[in-house]
């Protein structure tokens, strides 16, 4: 384990020195046994979206979404999505809503020119359009001001992770893996087995009794 910190280290040692902060960044890696004696075969992203299988000995088998598998220490996994992969996805819900509003306002000055230059006749049909459209707006902008407020908060708390992260190295939470319960076997196969030798029985018996009606036809009647 000692290793892998430090070859971590001696990647990120050019950005730490050339960046203004360090992020929470985290590189766990993944082992093709459960032990950390041996190299890495992949080193793991924070935030990387992972499969539990099975525990052992404080190493958790997992399956990564190409279909890899291979053993990780329980104490990088966490149910709890990392700071920066949130911060990440807000934003982008960010952008999203700043295009909606763009279109919104563009196509709100459009029916503005329109509603001047048309007749009296078609302007009851553009005010409802404009009044539609600026509900719209104003719901949009409403939203927009409620991701900026959850987006200075989600910096705000990257910014303290990340002096907790120069103080003091905090393993994230631990989660419980479940071991996979074997398949209980079908009460179905107990009662093939008891009908197979009674099949058996019923078609010998059956056959002695058509055996016997065509002796009785062949001679008439008696039994020989």
């Amino acid at each position: 384990m000692l290793r892998t910190y430090c070859f971590v280290m001696l990647i990120f040692a050019p950005v730490l020195l050339q960046a203004a902060h360090i992020t929470d960044k985290l590189l766990a890696g993944m082992y093709a046994e459960p032990s950390s004696a041996g190299a890495p075969i992949k080193l793991l992203p924070s935030g990387t979206p992972v499969e539990l299988q099975t525990e052992k000995a404080g190493f958790v088998k997992i399956l990564l979404v190409d279909g890899q598998t291979g053993w990780v220490e329980k104490r990088f996994l966490s149910d709890e999505k990392p700071s920066k992969v949130r911060l990440l996805a807000l934003q982008s819900k960010y952008r999203q809503q700043q295009a909606k509003i763009g279109l919104y306002e563009k196509e709100l000055l459009s029916l503005k020119k329109q509603n001047n230059a048309d007749a009296v006749t078609k302007s009851n049909k553009n005010d409802k359009r404009l009044k539609d459209l600026g509900s719209a707006l104003s719901d949009s902008k409403a939203s927009l001001l409620v991701i900026k407020a959850e987006n200075n908060k989600l910096l705000s708390q990257l910014d303290e992770l990340v002096k907790t992260s120069l103080t003091k190295k905090q393993p994230p939470k631990p989660i419980s893996v479940k071991p996979v319960q074997p398949a209980e076997q079908p009460y179905s196969v107990y009662w093939i087995l008891l009908i197979i030798p009674v099949c058996l029985v019923v078609g010998l018996v059956w056959g002695m009794r058509m055996q016997d009606e065509r002796q009785l036809q062949k001679h008439g009647g008696f039994r020989i």
